[in-house]
């Protein structure tokens, strides 16, 4: 070989190293861009101030300081004090087991991050890991579900594209933002994880590692029992993907090596979780398990081709089955699901637990929601699902039609869980982005110039509707929307921040008595006793449908005498109420507006919950004010301190306009408790829209 040849060959291969180099840093350079990007958005409400979100994560919190506290005094001792604490301020007078009734995945998660960043010297606070873990945590699902849409479209930029849309998708950032330290946000994270190594686990082709991807299936499967309701989810279907897989005779080879590990890892680390009972070993998730693993047996005992042959007999199968666990879940007693469980799954049995379904996340979805969602990769969406249908023989797309399929349907039931959906949507969107793509260069490569411009056309258009919805729909609202206890869910002026409940809640805890209960609408249950400090007769957990019953019907009933004794007989010493109003005009507070995100506008679940037709406290046809004289009749009419005045023209609309008037004395303004039944004590003074007003119940013989 002459010098001359060899220097090019080395040049060649120097090239060619410098190449793939190159690719893979802008792999790596693009990936971090995902990350930050899903990041950032996260933490858009940070403007605002740094605080935990919503109700729930305020018990998460509490729990995981409970498990600090416990590990600080006692050692190793202490990591069992979550499944040893009784919460005595909530749920007066009875108080909860925490471990038996709360999912412990959260609080362990936090307290061990604390624990280690504690120990690597970090200055970091229990509440600032409480904040800024859930951004994270969202990166990392972001993450893996960029790698579960790699194992179907094999190109790693169509599939960041993908994990955009997913990161991207508003459900999904509202569970995963700044201070959402709540279950669903680490147990996305569970789920993709598991679904993700069993995916793996299906394409490969050594016993070895599939039997690993099983085990790592069925642990991630594990935690997420721990943490998040959804964990029957990847459970139930992979069962129906095993079931299925027999029954329509595809090539899986060594199923059972996968399943099998899967099955046993799962279902022994579901078992140990206090919450889930005995549900996974007698319940009928346990039920539909046990079927797959019989059938899989049975399958090498005798030729099931011989039983599901013809497809007749499959769809024959198909709905014995399905009328078989209607059966089951609908009208056996105990089936081990929870009433939210239930009616997910049969959203016809909604009626039939009327306090889930006045959950408002536990609302049916939209088209708006799901077009909030994914808006511009709905096409696309739709898309991939056909070319994932017409491969169902390839048992990785089978599993992928299950998943997407059975998630559809859930959201479609369930408006929390069209986060699960968002990730087969994105997978699916990518999957016809790539045919897309393919079907287009194809062409392209044959000479004809056209299809340059098509695909020109075509990659522009699609970046910059793609974009600009992600703008509109991900990036406006998250920078304009403030927590809830700074805007405690009001649709009105997000970017206005109210001190309304922190104020509230610091006067609860500097003036209530740590003996004394504070009765309200469920709602607030959470912030009065882990923000408050103080008992609270229910709570967001709405583990008591009887108490909250009581509630509803004290609050309805028009017997001002009857609501205050069912007050004293739950043990109340106050009672609160929120109202959301709101100025007329923003250089006037004296009169104001009701817009409905208080209990002026709850009391149609209320009512709905205590049995009380609301319709007659709404004036449908349009003559006079909306809320009728019926309304203000009720106990809670007379806690809401406003009066009608007129209904007057503001801008486009028509309001009705209400004016301060408390059906209460004001404790600041009398010299003497005598002869009163309730004093207001305390009413919020932030002109902001929103309103927190406590009534103290006046003793008898306090009042003589």
């Amino acid at each position: 070989m002459s010098a001359q040849s060899l220097f090019s060959k080395l040049n060649r291969i120097r090239l060619t190293s410098l190449v793939i180099d190159s690719q893979t840093a802008l792999h790596y350079i693009s990936l971090s861009l995902l990350a930050v990007i899903a990041f950032l958005i996260r933490i858009l409400p940070a403007r605002y101030g740094i605080y935990i979100n919503e109700f729930d994560p305020y018990f998460q919190y509490y729990a995981t300081k409970v498990i600090i506290s416990g590990i600080e005094e006692k050692g190793l001792l202490g990591l069992f004090e979550f499944f040893n604490h009784k919460i005595e301020l909530t749920w007066y007078p009875y108080g909860v087991d925490m471990g038996e009734k709360y999912y412990f995945g959260v609080p362990y998660f936090g307290a061990f991050t604390y624990l280690f960043l504690k120990a690597l010297g970090l200055p970091v606070s229990l509440y600032d890991v409480a904040v800024f873990m859930p951004p994270v945590i969202g990166v990392i699902t972001t993450l893996i579900v960029y790698k579960i849409a790699e194992r179907y479209v094999q190109s790693r930029y169509v599939a960041m594209i993908g994990a955009l849309f997913f990161t991207t998708a508003f459900s999904v950032l509202a569970r995963s933002d700044l201070g959402w330290y709540d279950t669903d946000g680490l147990g996305m994270t569970f789920l993709v994880g598991s679904i993700y190594f069993f995916i793996r686990g299906i394409e490969s082709s050594k016993p070895s590692f599939k039997a690993l991807y099983g085990v790592l299936a069925g642990i991630f499967t594990g935690l997420l029992g721990a943490t998040w309701g959804a964990h029957q989810y990847p459970y139930l279907a992979v069962a129906i993907f095993v079931i299925m897989a027999v029954i329509l005779d595809l090539d899986v080879k060594n199923i059972e090596v996968l399943y099998f590990p899967f099955f046993a890892v799962s279902t022994i680390m579901l078992l140990s979780v206090p919450t889930n009972g005995l549900s996974y070993l007698v319940g009928a998730v346990a039920i539909i398990q046990y079927l797959a693993a019989l059938i899989l047996l049975i399958r090498n005992v005798v030729d099931i081709k011989v039983f599901t042959g013809h497809l007749s007999r499959i769809i024959g199968l198909g709905v014995f089955g399905m009328i078989g666990l209607i059966f089951a879940v609908g009208l056996l007693p105990d089936v081990g699901l929870k009433s939210r469980q239930i009616i997910t799954v049969l959203p016809f049995l909604k009626e039939a637990f009327v306090v889930a379904t006045t959950v408002q996340e536990q609302a049916g979805s939209t088209f708006l929601v799901f077009y909030r969602d994914l808006h511009v990769i709905i096409p696309f969406a739709i898309g991939g699902f056909v070319i994932v249908a017409k491969r169902w023989r390839d048992p990785k797309y089978l599993y992928l039609l299950i998943l997407s399929a059975s998630a559809a349907y859930v959201a479609n039931s369930f408006v929390r869980l069209s986060i699960i959906f968002d990730v087969f949507a994105a997978v699916l969107a990518a999957i016809a982005l790539k045919e897309l793509m393919s079907y287009l260069v194809s062409n392209l490569k044959k000479g004809d110039t056209n299809y340059r411009i098509v695909v020109f056309t075509f990659v522009t258009l699609f970046i910059l509707l793609s974009s600009s919805m992600i703008y509109l729909f991900s990036i406006v609202p998250m920078s304009r929307t403030t927590v809830s206890l700074i805007s405690h869910g009001s649709p009105i002026a997000q970017e206005r921040v109210s001190y309304d409940w922190i104020e509230a809640l610091e006067w609860i805890r500097n003036n209530v008595a740590p003996d004394e209960v504070i009765a309200s609408w469920w709602d607030y249950g959470y912030w009065i006793s882990f923000i408050g400090e103080r008992k609270s007769l229910a709570d967001n957990g709405t583990l008591n449908a009887t108490r909250i019953k009581e509630l509803a019907e004290m609050f309805m009933t028009t017997d001002e005498d009857k609501a205050i004794e069912m007050l004293k007989e739950m043990g109340a010493d106050y009672v609160l109420v929120y109202i959301g109003v709101a100025p007329v005009a923003p250089d006037n507070n004296d009169l104001v507006m009701l817009a409905g995100f208080g209990e002026d506008g709850k009391f149609v679940a209320i009512a709905k919950i205590a049995g009380v037709n609301s319709s007659e406290f709404i004036n449908e046809d349009g003559q006079g004010p909306r809320l009728t004289d019926a309304f203000w009749e009720t106990f809670l009419g007379r806690l809401i301190p406003y009066e009608y005045q007129s209904t007057q023209p503001v801008g486009a609309f028509s309001v009705d306009v209400y004016v301060y008037s408390p059906k209460y004395p004001e404790a600041w303004n009398l010299e003497s408790l005598e002869g009163e039944k309730l004093v207001m004590v305390f009413r919020s003074s932030d002109p902001a829209p929103g309103e927190v007003v406590i009534y103290k119940i006046v003793d008898s013989q306090e009042s003589e």
